[in-house]
């Protein structure tokens, strides 16, 4: 649906500076502005810290033009727009307070239009809102929920536009109106609209060891919806099976009728141009007329449309800022890194987000390749690896670390390379880090994990509490499919785990405080749901943390009712690329307080049934001939330019930006308003050494809203959204 803004002063603050904003483009202002809020993909988006869907052509119509947003099926879950992280407890979510009021009649509509899969019929399937975490509730904290059941006839897959009055600010005040009445007893002035009836105040489901809430007053830790603290807009599945299709949005707004969105967009670009130095490809272009920002994208082939499968937004750049763009791509192993043809493309957006039809360029080049792979291990470690296993003994860390190649580079989390996939990554290194060895005897498709972490408090699941659900204890996750990907860069295209010829496997290694060390599967045809026969695991336990030996025999997987395709590890010089993941759960008290991963393609707790979130690795024959990173050099020295998500976020009034320098060079970071001015200069032109660098930023003279940060180098430019609530 294409449209304009008419109300472009009411409802946004100014234009897209950011980088890196990977699934909505050209978003606008993160805040309700007098209650409102707009997502409308081709024209108005409101900014918003992160986004589950996808944007994808109309399904009825795919050659149309018209761009929609597609939210995909998923058992248990809520998926959307988020204005706080999944499982981040205690973040202050959006005030959206403005939108409702005391009786029916005095709310703001709820305006979209929806096309939803048949499968999704007679199931329990919303609209819905989340606040934030309402505080302790039963050892844990829970958001409360505010759902709109999409009736079973608008699952007939075409399209339906609804105006939906929202629902009052309190529960009592709901049921008042859905009885025709005011909160006081009165009755409405209005009549109620029939599809009304669908809202309910309902609860906080179960989360963790916590039970739901379901039962409204009556449950005595019940609490209202948080209005003012709303951290989720969006679809919610509350049912499994794996029955159920996609849902799409052609715009979701509150107090805005589509009429009035309007968008031109700029003309596009006369041409761009695609550079090498150092693996790093740069991408620069012209200024356009009457441009409010620029979207680049990449791709592995031509780019004829920036929203067809397979083309990845790299990021933004602002109006006004350095027409060019950086963009480092990695190889999984040397096989794969000469010779690598790259194509982009750039879109000059107008101030509201409208988009110019694409400018493509394309070079081929060698990249760079990654430290990270599994090793085939000789036959002398292997025999050494069982005979630890037999003896209960994990032989020194230096010991272990010589059964695998010279050189060889653990899988690490720690530091800024943590990945957070739940909770809040951890106090530091010292709360919780890891290492991982990765190998594997082609001899009899055995995987084996040698990880060491550092955990200053243990807490391990019982022997009643099972493998199944030590994922709320210490223990390690990793996923692992058993397909070569056609990308190595796409990677997965499986938005759950799939069996049969291209299988996908979530593994969990851990110990029992009162009994044994466990390896549990589930995932691919379920052929394995529980622990891995002929597999174990051992454990060496100190005060500062602890080191695990694992070895999983992969034939247990294969075979079955669903003819799971069994692994064959590559020997020799072989290589062979699979999706693979690894993370550490923590926990220091009663429950899990955080998941840290390795993939930059995870970043929450959907990962681990989400292979296309997983990095697809080498798994690399003893004689395939291995480059280990910058021989002769340090390996602890960054290879890539990073600037990270700042934290807190949202903050008030201070917070942390880290980022890492592959070299020596001068440095420039600034911060901007969503109108694309500078309002503070944190470091300007300052040469600084290659490493980790943190730097801290203080806005107490700044009001609340969305700014971008921005890290400039002679080679690098990045920048990232942070919100500010006081």
């Amino acid at each position: 649906m294409k449209a304009t803004i008419k109300k472009a002063a009411t409802l946004c603050l100014g234009l897209l500076i950011m980088a890196g904003f990977s699934v909505v483009t050209n978003a606008q202002n993160a805040s309700f502005e007098n209650g409102k809020f707009v997502f409308f993909i081709d024209g108005l988006n409101v900014q918003i810290p992160e986004s589950d869907g996808t944007v994808t052509n109309d399904p009825l119509d795919p050659t149309s033009g018209n761009k929609v947003y597609e939210i995909g099926y998923a058992d248990w879950s809520e998926r959307g727009f988020r204005w706080s992280s999944n499982g981040e407890a205690g973040t202050v979510g959006i005030d959206a307070s403005g939108a409702t009021g005391e009786n029916y009649g005095e709310t703001d509509t709820l305006y979209f239009r929806l096309w939803s899969d048949s499968l999704n019929k007679f199931q329990n399937d919303f609209i819905v809102a989340f606040d934030t975490e309402n505080g302790a509730l039963l050892g844990e904290d829970l958001p409360f929920r505010m759902r709109w059941r999409i009736p079973d006839w608008a699952h007939n897959e075409q399209w339906h536009d609804f105006a939906i009055p929202l629902p009052p600010s309190t529960y009592a005040a709901l049921d008042s109106a859905k009885a025709g009445k005011k909160l006081n007893g009165d009755a409405l002035d209005v009549e109620v609209d029939s599809l009304f009836a669908n809202w309910g105040y309902d609860g906080a489901w179960a989360s963790g060891s916590a039970a739901g809430v379901f039962d409204g007053p009556s449950d005595p830790n019940f609490m209202e919806f948080q209005w003012n603290s709303v951290k989720y807009f969006g679809r919610h599945i509350d049912h499994a099976g794996g029955v159920g299709g996609s849902i799409y949005l052609d715009y979701f707004s509150i107090g805005v009728p589509p009429e009035q969105l309007v968008d031109e967009a700029p003309a596009a670009l006369a041409s761009i141009d695609v550079s090498n130095a150092s693996g790093v490809n740069t991408i620069s272009w012209g200024a356009g007329e009457n441009v409010g920002g620029y979207n680049v994208y990449f791709s592995e082939s031509a780019i004829t449309d920036v929203l067809a499968d397979g083309v990845e937004q790299l990021g933004s750049v602002a109006f006004d800022g350095e027409l060019s763009f950086d963009h480092e791509l990695t190889a999984p192993h040397p096989n794969y890194a000469a010779g690598f043809e790259a194509h982009y493309a750039v879109t000059a957006s107008s101030n509201f987000g409208s988009e110019s039809a694409a400018a493509a360029g394309t070079i081929t080049s060698d990249i760079k390749v990654s430290p990270y792979y599994a090793s085939e291990l000789s036959t002398d470690a292997v025999d050494a690896v069982f005979g630890a296993l037999e003896a209960d003994a994990i032989p020194d860390a230096a010991t272990m670390a010589g059964f695998f190649p010279d050189g060889y580079q653990p899988f690490t989390i720690a530091g800024d390379s943590k990945v957070i996939e739940n909770g809040d990554g951890g106090d530091d290194d010292n709360d919780i880090s890891s290492k991982y060895w990765i190998g594997f005897d082609p001899t009899d498709n055995s995987l084996i994990v040698y990880a060491e972490v550092t955990d200053d408090i243990q807490v391990f699941a019982t022997v009643a509490t099972g493998s199944g659900g030590a994922w709320n204890f210490d223990s390690w996750e990793m996923g692992l499919a058993n397909y070569t990907p056609e990308s190595f860069i796409q990677g997965s295209t499986h938005q759950n785990f799939e069996s049969g010829a291209d299988p996908d496997y979530q593994f969990r290694g851990g110990k029992f405080s009162d009994g044994d060390g466990f390896i549990h599967a589930n995932g691919g045809g379920a052929n394995v749901d529980g622990e891995v026969p002929n597999s174990q695991t051992i454990f060496d336990a100190s005060a500062t943390g602890y080191r695990t030996l694992s070895v999983l025999s992969t034939i247990e997987l294969s075979g079955g009712e669903t003819e799971d395709k069994a692994f064959d590890f590559p020997s020799g010089d072989e290589v062979t690329l699979y999706p693979f993941n690894v993370t550490i759960n923590d926990n220091d008290g009663t429950a899990r307080d955080t998941q840290v991963g390795w993939s930059k393609k995870g970043g929450d707790d959907t990962w681990w049934n989400t292979p296309a979130k997983w990095t697809v690795v080498a798994f690399a024959g003893i004689d395939a001939g291995f480059v280990v990173s910058n021989e002769g050099e340090d390996n602890t020295t960054p290879e890539v330019f990073t600037l990270d998500q700042n934290y807190p976020n949202p903050f008030n009034p201070s917070t942390n930006i880290n980022f890492t320098l592959g070299t020596t060079t001068e440095v420039t970071l600034e911060v901007f308003n969503m109108l694309g001015q500078k309002v503070a200069t944190l470091l300007q032109n300052e040469r600084m050494t290659s490493g980790q660098h943190s730097q801290k930023f203080n806005a107490s003279s700044l009001s609340s809203g969305m700014y971008v940060y921005r890290l400039s180098t002679p080679s690098f430019v990045q920048s990232r959204k942070m919100m500010l609530i006081k």
